[in-house]
């Protein structure tokens, strides 16, 4: 897991994952200047698929469950932050 605090303002465009059927439910976007991104595999039945998991900070049950991997959600914090 790693955790950016910085006083620059992060904006991500995610794709949602459903955490009931692990399907797409659409773009979502977070804002803020603290994230912690985890990455985890999960399974529904016979349906499976890796997701990552992104805490801003606020109250929301955990994180939000995105489809996006781990490399690019890193690497566009790391962009907006200025630590390419």
């Amino acid at each position: 897991m790693k955790l950016w605090r910085r006083l620059t303002m992060i904006i991500l465009e995610l794709n949602r994952v459903c955490k009931s059927s692990g399907r797409d439910e659409g773009k979502i976007f977070l804002t803020g200047n603290t994230f912690a991104v985890t990455s985890e595999y999960h399974r529904w039945g016979k349906f499976e698929r890796d997701i990552c998991v992104v805490n801003n900070g606020t109250s929301n049950n955990g994180g939000y469950w995105v489809s996006d991997s781990y490399g690019s959600i890193v690497s566009v914090i790391e962009e907006q932050t200025g630590r390419c």
